[in-house]
């Protein structure tokens, strides 16, 4: 797996992990109920979306970064 690919892994999961306990936190504010699964299910499809809108960013940076060198 290169360098790319997990900074990309990387900040999905980061901000798709953020995102859900941001949501978990309105719900408990709230007076809703922890629930497990839209827990989950917010921080694999935000973080999968946040990865792939990063990944032409870290690409571009990349490239800069190898053209300097």
């Amino acid at each position: 797996m290169n360098k790319l690919n997990r900074k990309t892994i990387k900040h999905g999961f980061y901000s798709g992990f953020f995102y859900a306990i941001g949501m978990a936190l309105f719900d408990y504010l709230g007076h809703q109920d922890f629930n497990l699964w839209k827990f989950i299910f917010g921080l694999l499809f935000f973080g999968f979306f946040t990865g792939l809108l990063i990944r032409p960013s870290l690409r571009k940076k990349n490239q800069r970064r190898k053209k300097i060198d």
